[in-house]
């Protein structure tokens, strides 16, 4: 009738982001009891069967999902079952953070000196890194220099700053401008601080052992930590 307006139609919802589509039909078959079909996972997840079997052929093809025929049932082709891989069981979300605080905890709770035991970790750890990766040991002049590039490549940050004593070349003083382990320091920095220095110290030791470390002060200035390195027997 003129006039009168015609009902507007429901607006549809927004599309979902592919990426939580794709999480949905991951999760639909990491919670089945073994591989179904497409209509299952379809029902299972909550989404059409046409958008689950896209993302399926996807998985499949990117080695999370494996797809195989059904035994044969009467007439008809057999249906396709699919099952999750152990490509998607390790694909979820990660939380690191979680392990760090479990380990820093156990830490301080059974060993007798945490901060020993901390930089102990951090020169073992430093040291195997280095012998992996076959970095070979120098005369021992740019000890230092390789230090700084090493600790950037880990997310310290590094700049090399003029310390007591680096006139005669004998002294260096690194600046640490960023953490990457700044939520462990927060809960324990007793023990977490000395793992920065104890990965210096084993860089210094698989270089050659020219330098040493001597000190490592934390927020020295302000929003940095302070490393000073000085040359072995000086």
């Amino acid at each position: 009738m003129a006039g009168i307006p015609r009902a507007r139609r429901a607006a549809a919802p927004p599309p979902e982001p592919t990426g939580a589509a794709r999480e949905r039909v991951v999760s639909a078959l990491l919670g089945a009891p073994g591989p179904l079909p497409i209509d299952d996972i379809a029902a299972g997840a909550g989404m059409p069967s046409t958008t689950v079997r896209f993302h399926l052929n996807r998985l499949v093809e990117e080695g999370f999902a494996a797809a195989a025929r059904a035994g044969a049932a009467g007439r008809g082709r057999p249906r396709m079952l699919y099952a999750a891989t152990d490509k998607a069981f390790s694909a979820g979300p990660q939380n690191d953070r979680l392990l760090a605080d479990v380990l820093i905890h156990h830490l301080v709770r059974e060993s007798d000196d945490p901060a020993g035991a901390a930089e102990r970790a951090g020169r073992g750890w430093a040291e195997e890194v280095l012998e992996a990766g076959a970095v070979a040991p120098g005369d021992g002049a740019d000890d230092p220099a390789r230090l700084v590039g090493l600790l950037d490549d880990w997310g310290f940050s590094p700049v090399m700053a003029d310390g007591p004593g680096a006139e005669d070349g004998d002294r260096r003083t690194i600046e640490l401008c960023r953490c990457p382990f700044a939520h462990g320091v927060e809960q324990q920095p007793d023990a977490v601080c000395p793992v920065h220095r104890g990965i210096a110290a084993g860089v210094l030791e698989r270089l050659g052992g020219a330098w040493r470390v001597v000190d490592l002060v934390p927020h020295s200035p302000p929003g940095r930590c302070s490393l000073t390195c000085r040359r072995a027997g000086r």
